[in-house]
């Protein structure tokens, strides 16, 4: 048992790594990061660097499990089935269920006719090129490979897309889970059909019987499960509520999407069909997306698990045997036409249009679980040869690497899929303008503060839109913070609660701007930046400041003017490309407190999203300038910063420049600087902690 789990240590680390490095550089290279983490699993596998004798692994680091027949562990097997229940689980929970509901019947249509034409070509390739019976049990096994979809890798595109709740992206899982149910439907008729060729002793009409028998039993399962969880789902939604805590309730939903799963398996169905019916019904609760949130972190471990492990059963070797490849391609054009085709001609006479139906039929293309799972059953079990199982998981292996580019390609355009917009989906946007930067957080947490006083549960997506789900029972906002607007997206009925909520906020604020005029002494806590002293905690400023951007003498004469000359040296470099926007911003910054400072230091400054990088200026005047500073004297040395609304040290550097230059000798003598070159000896020379502005004035003498 040792030996086995250091074995598993190692290999979870080097998958993890991999996957997570594979992953970054095809988002870098605008692909899907699913396909890498797919093909550093194929890398790493078995069939390649795995088998690699290494120092405590004479026979590899992933050797192939020959106690099995199969190229991974039992270990690692079980982890990628985990994580494949996660994935389904968390798509369902993402499923918008009134959507999903709407669009059933579609998606069983869509589903019914992919799984029909993948089956027929499928075994019709059998026909064709291994000249088999179009009954025989080979043929109607590689039917029942091309009938299955692979929903885990269109659901994670459609994840980082954020568009699984859209009517194509619903559509898919929906009619996805159909094709899987009917695909295992498919595989129990097909060994109970070679089971009753063997056993003579059955005669036909018995067999026929069993199989119906079966057939019905697995749907019923299926949709009696479906049903009663979705009719259960706001009951156990409240029951997990119980528990207060988010993770709690989050980790006991997980598991209740495990036994689900452990459910429908042992009806004869799949797991992952199970963990999705889960995820669904609770799709219906107002706790769904605290409940992804939450478990985000196990999310992010497992599913590079999948992928990479899915990429370690295929065998690169097969696209080398010419006879393979040949019926490898062409089995795999027949899934790839059935599937398209199929899935996206039904779409189109519905209610999509060409756009959307080709985004369902591409979302159906992929073949990974359930057809690896029957393609290693059908070789166990010797209806299977070696070549038959290659040229499966060939096709399997092109549909996932194949797929997701195009896939990924049909979502990125914003345009809708569908004819009409369904009816009853009718949604309207509530838009509040806040053109102040500053205040924009403020409002923006408030407004949040006070629909979780309400006993909504609020959920973070982090993406370039800055995503809130508001939910409590019934009642669903989508809140979006895009640059100075904050937007709702909701029912009409629900505006009123919306702009109640929002003026509730805008007042309170209000109130405590009033409240923050009594109690807060701007003007002394400014007297404060000026320390002396210089740290090693402080901003090496060498790092911000371009030689170029230093300007010793200010022409100058006017804080107005001070500005606009600093804000041209630096759009003359290259650092800036609004000037107007930006001057009027700083101005903005004035009106409400002077940045001049005392000692003949000034720090115009501002955050602003139209910078990328720290930008600074510096000027230094000879005459000096009236800036409205502490001290009433004239500044002489002006830092200009502007930094981006992101992560900066823009705090910091502030903090910085009053410590190091708020010196008042240095008053006396900063306009004796004859150049930028002296400026930037003054600037190494406090380099160190030891050094200070003062010091270099002593040694200097100047």
């Amino acid at each position: 048992m040792t030996e086995y789990m250091t074995r598993f240590v190692f290999q979870a680390g080097i998958i993890l790594i991999a996957a997570t490095g594979s992953g970054l550089l095809f988002k870098k290279l605008r692909l899907p990061s699913v396909l890498g983490e797919i093909i550093a699993g194929v890398i790493i596998g078995p069939y390649v660097l795995g088998k690699i004798p290494l120092p405590g692994f004479p026979e590899g680091l992933f050797p192939f499990n020959s106690a099995m027949g199969f190229p991974v562990s039992a270990e690692l097997y079980s982890f990628a089935t985990v994580a494949s229940m996660m994935l389904l689980f968390f798509s369902g929970l993402e499923t918008d269920i009134k959507l999903f509901l709407h669009y059933s019947l579609s998606a069983s249509f869509i589903g019914l006719s992919g799984a029909f034409f993948s089956f027929l070509l499928g075994d019709l390739a059998s026909v064709l090129f291994l000249h088999e019976p179009f009954l025989s049990p080979k043929s109607m096994l590689l039917g029942c490979i091309s009938m299955a979809t692979s929903v885990g890798v269109t659901v994670r595109i459609l994840s980082e897309r954020k568009k699984i709740d859209t009517p194509e992206g619903v559509s898919v899982i929906s009619a996805a889970v159909i094709d899987d149910v009917l695909g295992i439907l498919t595989l129990s008729i097909v060994v109970a059909v070679s089971t009753s060729r063997a056993q003579s002793s059955s005669s036909s009409s018995e067999t026929l019987f069993s199989i119906l028998s079966f057939s019905i039993k697995i749907i019923a399962l299926w949709l009696i499960f479906t049903v009663l969880s979705l009719l259960a789902a706001r009951k156990i939604g409240r029951a997990l509520k119980v528990f207060k805590n988010k993770m709690t309730f989050s980790l006991l939903s997980l598991s209740l999407a495990f036994f689900m799963g452990g459910i429908f398996e042992k009806s004869g169905l799949a797991l992952i069909v199970g963990a999705y019916v889960m995820g669904l019904s609770l799709s219906r609760t107002d706790i769904s997306y605290v409940v992804k949130e939450s478990l985000n972190p196990l999310e992010a471990f497992f599913l590079p698990f999948f992928f990479t492990i899915m990429g370690m059963l295929v065998d690169p070797s097969i696209f080398f045997v010419k006879e393979i490849v040949i019926f490898g391609l062409l089995f795999s054009l027949f899934a790839f036409v059935s599937k398209i085709f199929g899935c996206a001609l039904p779409a189109y006479i519905t209610n999509f249009n060409l756009r959307g139906a080709l985004r369902i039929g591409l979302g159906m293309v992929p073949r990974a679980e359930v057809a690896l799972i029957i393609a290693s059953f059908a070789l166990m079990s010797n209806l299977f040869d070696e070549k038959t199982f290659g040229v499966s998981m060939m096709m399997a292996m092109l549909s996932i690497i194949v797929s997701p580019p195009f896939i990924d390609a049909s979502f990125k355009s914003s345009k809708k899929g569908i004819k009409r917009d369904p009816k009853g989906f009718d949604e309207v946007d509530t838009t509040f303008d806040i053109s102040n930067p500053e205040l924009f957080s403020l409002i923006l947490s408030n407004i949040l503060v006070n629909f979780s006083k309400e006993g909504f549960f609020i959920t973070h997506i982090q993406s370039q839109d800055n995503i809130h789900y508001i939910r409590k029972e019934k009642v669903f906002l989508k809140m979006s913070a895009v640059e100075d607007k904050i937007i709702f997206k909701s029912k009409k009925e629900d505006v009123g609660l919306i702009n109640t909520i929002a003026y509730e906020s805008f007042l309170e604020l209000f109130e405590t701007a009033q409240h923050l005029k009594t109690i807060a002494k701007p003007e002394e806590l400014k007297k404060e930046i000026i320390t002396n002293g210089f740290s090693k905690n402080d901003v090496n400023l060498m790092k911000f400041i371009d030689p170029k951007c230093v300007v010793v003498p200010l022409k100058s004469v006017k804080k107005e003017e001070v500005i606009k000359e600093l804000l041209e040296v630096l759009f003359q470099n290259g650092k800036i490309t609004e000037k107007k926007f930006l001057f009027e911003k700083i101005l903005e910054r004035e009106d409400m407190m002077s940045t001049g400072l005392e000692n003949g230091l000034a720090v115009p400054h501002i955050r602003t999203n139209r910078v990328k990088n720290v930008e600074i200026a510096v000027g230094i005047s000879r005459c000096g300038v009236k800036f409205d500073s502490i001290d009433n004297k004239d500044s002489k040395l002006f830092f200009l910063i502007l930094s981006p609304e992101a992560e900066s040290p823009h705090l910091q550097i502030l903090a910085s420049i009053g410590k190091i230059f708020g010196d008042s000798e240095f008053l006396l003598k900063i306009s004796e600087i004859k150049n930028r070159d002296e400026f930037f000896e003054i600037m190494k020379s406090i380099k160190q902690p030891s050094k200070t502005v003062r010091s270099y004035f002593g040694k200097n003498n100047i």
